[in-house]
């Protein structure tokens, strides 16, 4: 090619968006709230993995130098959209993204709701979008959540960044890049930009933390997700090999024929697919016969329990059981219960309530921490109340988990009863607290105790039977010493 030549296909390349060389980002005008105009239209191929692909994969995220995650991303393009492991992804999705929201202050060691704030933070739906970008995070390892245009103070167009054209890792120091083409070392700073600002404020870098140190963020929840989806994949299809080499019945065939005849019958023998009929010849013998392999139901069993581990560890591995997917009736595990502290609850349900706990968890930081602030900053940048108002100083976002809730409910009542009854036992042996507002330590409440006359001073006697009965001392011409010992009558008497 001439030097002439050469010169136009720079000129070209420069005026497109997509041109790229090293460090020239910064010089060019990138729209911030659409970083996906930088890509080059070049088609991102699949690749059905095995596990040599997944180990390559994994180097590559290590190299010591310009690590990537193109091939891991590669391979969880079709690991998310396999039949065994989508539904398994849909299902924590459900119990993490589906707990109610709410915006609260910490006063004395406790989370108090702002009902306005809270209502507030609802009514903007793009924000349920926001949530699951930022729990994508965990799957993949990294989300970096495109906000999009602002109209009417929300983010009608909020979406994600394509993760293969991510380098999380970055180039010597600068954090997260975004390339217009895969394996390019240079590209848009997405962490801090100090020559476009509004780059890090509409675009938010959601990382994990890391696996073992040699990347700035995790591989994401993926990385083993992807060896057990290969290995049921593998099974499968030597599953479906073996239904179709011994799962079908062998087609015996005789005959006395000869020459071609004796090729016709061959023929229609290996030939009969889906025919249900076959024209024989009893006078030279013709006969078919349909065997089926010894043992092939036996043998088959074999890969429906590799099948039914793998996917049993792929659903401990997401959702915390075996049988968070499908229970078996009277399978010990899936439905047996723990009453530890007398809360009856299953096994399966501890173990999802475990992993909502924990995602929950790591949604509250990530929003706090990097959601929340940038809001801020964003809202104050673009002069916009709403959105910087969004998440105020001093309150945080958090995640209600109705089963953590029962339970403190529960134990609280429980200890409040039993309370109760010390209460009323050392009042009927003659004894009280000299302080009365130690009543509110022991109870657990944050209502006050004041120490009162009652309204009616008992005595209590027990007749051989045990029974309680009570004398009410501000009855008619009742005194100190007078006993009622009619329990029947008195039944209905508060104590």
């Amino acid at each position: 090619m001439s030097k002439l030549a050469l010169a136009s296909l720079s000129s070209s390349l420069q005026n497109t968006r997509s041109w790229n060389p090293m460090g020239m980002y910064q010089s060019r005008n990138v729209n911030p709230t659409n970083l996906n105009e930088i890509f080059t239209k070049v088609q991102f191929q699949r690749l059905a993995a095995d596990l040599k692909d997944l180990g390559d994969a994994i180097s590559e995220a290590e190299y010591a130098f310009y690590p990537m995650r193109v091939k891991l991303n590669r391979i969880f393009m079709d690991t998310v959209e396999s039949p065994y492991v989508l539904p398994v992804l849909e299902r924590i999705d459900e119990i993490v993204l589906g707990r109610k929201k709410f915006i609260y202050q910490n006063k004395n060691g406790k989370r108090v709701k702002s009902q306005d704030l809270t209502d507030a933070l609802n009514e903007n739906y793009w924000f349920n979008d926001y949530l699951k970008f930022t729990f994508d995070a965990v799957k993949y390892g990294y989300s970096l959540i495109l906000l999009g245009e602002i109209v009417d103070d929300k983010f009608p167009e909020i979406s994600f960044c394509r993760r293969e054209n991510i380098r999380p890792d970055g180039f010597e120091g600068t954090g997260a890049l975004v390339t217009s083409l895969v394996y390019m070392i240079d590209g848009i700073k997405v962490q801090d930009n100090l020559s476009q600002p509004l780059i890090p404020l509409c675009n938010h870098w959601i990382p994990t933390v890391s696996n073992r140190g040699v990347s700035k963020c995790g591989y994401g929840l993926l990385l083993q997700i992807s060896e057990l989806e290969i290995n049921i994949r593998h099974i499968t299809e030597w599953w479906m090999d073996y239904i179709e080499m011994y799962g079908q019945p062998i087609r015996k065939g005789s005959t006395r024929k000869q020459g071609e005849q004796r090729k016709t019958f061959e023929r229609s023998l290996s030939q009969s697919g889906s025919n249900s009929w076959i024209l024989l010849d009893k006078a030279t013998g013709d006969d078919i016969e349909y065997v089926m392999p010894a043992n092939s139901t036996a043998a088959s069993k074999v890969f429906i329990q590799a099948k039914n581990e793998m996917e049993g560890n792929l659903a401990r591995l997401v959702l915390g059981h075996a049988d968070a997917i499908v229970s078996m009736p009277g399978k010990l595990g899936g439905n047996q219960t723990a009453n530890k502290d007398g809360f009856n609850e299953s096994l399966i349900e501890q173990a999802l309530n475990k992993k909502q706990i924990k995602y929950g968890n790591f949604l509250e930081r990530k929003i706090d921490e990097i959601a929340a602030p940038k809001f801020r900053e964003l809202g104050k940048y673009v002069g916009s109340k709403k959105i910087q108002d969004l998440f105020p100083e001093h309150y945080h976002f958090g995640l209600e988990n109705d089963v953590e809730e029962q339970e403190i409910q529960r134990r609280l009542n429980a200890h409040r009863s039993v309370s109760s009854t010390y209460f009323l036992n050392m009042y009927n042996a003659g004894l009280r607290l000299e302080d009365v507002s130690e009543v509110k330590k022991i109870m657990g409440t944050d209502s006050e105790w004041k120490e009162v006359i009652p309204v009616k001073a008992l005595e209590e006697t027990r007749n051989s039977n045990t029974n309680v009965t009570t004398d009410s001392l501000d009855k008619p011409n009742a005194t100190p010493d007078s006993k009622v010992i009619d329990a029947d009558k008195n039944k209905n008497n508060e104590i």
